[in-house]
This record gives structure tokens, C-alpha cells and sequence, in this order.
């Protein structure tokens, strides 16, 4: 199961990048994260794992997450197990009119019987994952005024 949402920001490619890959700004526009700890040290890169733990329904579950692809200023990856379920979330940034377009993209891989949820899935997952879009856009927004670079 695929779910898409863009979002358009005054930010500059390069700075909105820098601002997703820190994986710690997560938390600042994916409302249903409590809480990210870092697991390696050093800068992001590939392989950087975090804690990530997030509360659905009333229910807290920590995953590992992991940084996949990190193609500055375009392309950041990263993977995840919600269980037995492999997640993973793409952001890919453009510049499109004058502006910075973030389009964000979460993969859930359902299998066997799971797959039969994916209805409910969509139904309950594509509500937040556009508001945390929006919210990022926000966020990248308030980035640029603070930094002065608007593209």
C-alpha cells in the first residue's frame, strides 16, 4: 500500500533537505511521534538508525528506523519494521514554479491475509500523512524566514 501527499514551502531545496535528513526534526511535523533517539553516532548518512516511537490509537510502539538513501538535496529514504510489516518513508524535493515541492511517500508492504486490511489502512493512515505534509511545509517555511533563504 502506497500513500502519497505534497507540499510546496518557500524553503530552498538545500535547506528543506538538511532540515528532513536531521532525523531528530521528525517529531516537529509527524504529529503521532512522542519520541526519536538517535543510535549512531556522527553525521547522517546512510545506515543512521534512530528510535522512533510513535502512538496510534492510544498504543506506543518503538521501531528502529533506519536512513536508506540520502541524496542531498533531492532524495531521503528510510526504513522501518512496524512489526512484521516493512515501512518505508521517501521525501523528494524539486523545485517546481519558483518554489520548493516536497512530495512525501510512505510504502507500507502488507502480505497474505494483511493485505485485506490495507482498505482500513488507507482509510486511517492518509488523514495524518497529509496533515504532516502540510505541517512540514509550515515548519520549512518558518525555516526560510528565520534563515533568509527563500527561493
Amino acid at each position: 500500500m502506497i500513500l502519497s501527499a505534497t507540499t510546496n514551502t518557500h524553503c530552498d531545496p538545500a535547506t528543506a533537505f538538511a532540515f528532513i535528513a536531521e532525523g531528530e526534526n521528525n517529531g516537529r511535523f509527524e504529529r503521532e511521534v512522542t519520541s526519536i533517539r538517535r543510535l549512531t553516532d556522527g553525521p547522517t548518512r546512510v545506515g543512521t538508525r534512530y528510535a522512533v516511537t510513535r502512538r496510534f490509537w492510544g498504543i506506543s510502539t518503538t521501531a528502529e528506523v533506519e536512513v536508506a538513501t540520502l541524496e542531498p538535496p533531492r532524495r531521503y529514504v528510510q526504513v522501518s519494521r512496524l512489526g512484521p510489516v516493512p515501512v518505508s518513508g521517501m521525501i523528494e524535493i524539486d523545485e517546481v514554479d519558483g518554489r520548493t515541492r516536497i512530495a512525501s511517500t510512505l510504502s507500507v508492504e502488507t502480505r497474505g491475509f494483511g493485505r485485506l486490511l490495507n482498505p482500513l489502512f488507507r482509510r486511517i493512515l492518509t488523514p495524518p500523512h497529509r496533515a504532516n505534509a502540510a505541517t512540514l511545509g509550515r515548519l520549512l517555511d518558518e525555516v526560510a524566514n528565520r534563515h533568509g533563504d527563500m527561493s
